[in-house]
């Protein structure tokens, strides 16, 4: 993917837009299914499914979003558009693995709804791991392609170097998500005169709240994200290369890495939503 003439982003957006409205097909009916499921079952075999819709209705969104932008640059000339594509594609392919993500964490949280908080609770963990790690690689491929003739003395192995390390800081994310869930939610001054087994359920009940905020935002931050990469593509379709080869020269290649830091940012608070092993929707 790092060698431009080898791999087309307007060549394989058919596919990704195809791939992106199929998943947000499938997103829709799960939402239909899960709310039509919920009238006919009584309020204690119910639970809440607030947690997995909030990331459903977030992927169907994204997905939706995704699918609109690659059909789009289907319809784009490849000839004379090296670097465009592959930064409208960088973008895209974004918008795609934000809802491929929300997704998986949503999948996660209504097993853990269902109390399915066993051994199903810790592949779907694992799986949202690999999905962000996938991405990671995915997406700094597709945003340093343009490196491979944009700089022609480079040899293949510092093009290599390069995408590999912005594919493992980004893939970073993972650890730090996890770092960011154990983080102790517990207030200064808040549990003063309070017994162990109070304390111990009051940090639960502040880790619910706390959890449910985050949720909350992480989800509106999908939102804004997607509508951001949706005008940003707009604006940058109607530039041109040479102008667009400005963001691989000294400063603009300062928003490769903001893009960079907003993948991993976006991934980490995805990973820190997930619901603990022994804890359901609440």
């Amino acid at each position: 993917m790092l060698t431009a003439p080898n791999w087309s982003a307007i060549g394989s957006s058919t596919a990704f837009s195809a791939f992106a409205g199929v998943l947000a097909a499938l997103m829709f009916a799960a939402m239909v299914l899960l709310l039509s499921r919920e009238v006919q079952i009584t309020p204690v075999e119910r639970g809440s499914i607030e947690k997995p819709l909030a990331f459903m209705f977030g992927s169907f969104f994204s997905l939706i979003v995704a699918a609109f932008l690659f059909a789009a640059m289907s319809g784009e000339r490849q000839s004379g558009s090296q670097t465009k594509q592959y930064v409208e594609g960088s973008l895209a392919a974004l918008v795609l693995s934000i809802g491929v993500v929300q997704t998986a964490v949503a999948l996660a949280w209504l097993l853990s709804q269902r109390k399915q908080v066993g051994m199903p609770l810790e592949l779907s963990r694992r799986i949202v791991d690999a999905t962000i790690v996938i991405a990671a690689f995915f997406l700094t491929g597709v945003g340093l392609s343009p490196l491979s003739y944009i700089h022609p003395d480079w040899i293949g192995s510092v093009t290599l170097a390069v995408w590999l390390v912005a594919g493992t800081l980004v893939a970073a994310s993972v650890p730090v998500g996890w770092w960011a869930q154990r983080l102790a939610v517990e207030r200064p001054g808040e549990t003063a005169g309070v017994s162990p087994v109070a304390m111990r359920s009051r940090r639960v009940t502040l880790h619910a709240r706390e959890l449910d905020q985050i949720v909350r935002y992480v989800n509106l931050a999908g939102v804004g994200i997607a509508v951001s990469l949706a005008l940003a593509w707009n604006l940058i379709s109607g530039a041109d290369d040479k102008t667009l080869r400005w963001l691989y020269e000294f400063p603009g290649v300062l928003l490769l890495v903001v893009y960079g830091v907003l993948a991993f940012g976006w991934f980490a608070a995805l990973e820190s939503c997930f619901p603990k092993p022994n804890q359901k929707a609440s």
